[in-house]
């Protein structure tokens, strides 16, 4: 019974947790289906582990409030969620859509030339109309005798990339940061107003 309801909660949780629209949505899990020692492990860095509830709790957070910082709107879609425990696992395929504001638009306008071969258009106001999409999975694991969730770990699929090596493989030549008032700023974007 104790397991029926941790899945309850995660089909109910997970879809609205990276929710937003003009910086506002989405909610925090709810954590008392986890345990006290989780560990929350990225499996393209499987040696970088975070331990215990207090940390898993702060690094949702610091995700979401960077989400909301840098995207106008996200949108967390489930693309296959069982009901149903495999192995003490349930897993989640996922996929987020991220559509970034301000500053993180003229980022992804070095990423240009990957990003129209994966789909992407620019409107006439040189905003990025389709959405930044990552793909991946979560499996949460489960002990068996008290139900919760012990193990988090998430497995991005597509960017295939870390976004600085997808940064290295796209520039044409180095980028270098050169002192502009009080910020480091890109060589080459200085013409950008930053000054406070």
């Amino acid at each position: 019974v104790k397991v029926a309801h941790a899945v309850d909660v995660l089909h109910d949780d997970v879809p609205e947790m990276f929710l937003t629209y003009g910086g506002m949505g989405g909610h925090m899990p709810d954590f008392s289906i986890y345990s006290d020692e989780i560990q929350f492990v990225d499996e393209r860095a499987p040696g970088m582990v975070m331990r215990g509830l207090p940390m898993y709790k702060r690094f949702l957070s610091a995700l979401r409030w960077s989400l909301r910082s840098m995207f106008e709107e996200s949108k967390l879609e489930i693309t296959s969620m069982g009901r149903t425990l495999v192995n003490s696992q349930l897993s989640v395929r996922w996929r987020l859509h991220l559509w970034p504001k301000g500053l993180m638009n003229l980022a992804l306008e070095m990423l240009s030339p990957s990003l129209k071969s994966w789909g992407f258009h620019q409107n006439v106001h040189h905003e990025w109309e389709a959405p930044f999409i990552v793909e991946g999975y979560s499996n949460y694991e489960f002990d068996p005798w008290t139900a919760e969730v012990t193990r988090h770990s998430v497995d991005i699929k597509n960017p295939p990339l870390f976004i600085t090596d997808l940064l290295k493989q796209y520039s044409t030549s180095e980028i270098h940061a050169v002192p502009y008032g009080r910020l480091s700023v890109p060589y080459g974007m200085q013409s950008l107003s930053l000054r406070g």
